[in-house]
């Protein structure tokens, strides 16, 4: 898939969502700065990847295979 394909996709299909970096469970890891953007896209059904786009590469910082790194709803 394209990255255009990917935004026009449906947040709990193929797509991805913005989380707020406030939003998150979880430790960010300290070398990752404040004006990173995350992204969540699923994986294995609904399960959420989350991390950052730069460019055309999604550095996947957390694999959210439990629902527990942010609120899914």
């Amino acid at each position: 898939m394209t990255w255009r394909d990917i935004n026009l996709a449906p947040r709990h299909g193929l797509g991805t969502e913005k989380i707020e970096r406030s939003a998150l469970r979880v430790p960010i890891p300290p070398d990752i700065t404040d004006d990173v953007d995350f992204l969540a896209m699923r994986f294995s059904g609904r399960k959420a990847m989350v991390g950052f786009r730069e460019q055309n590469i999604f550095h996947i910082v957390i694999l959210d295979h439990n629902f527990t790194a942010y609120d899914h709803s």
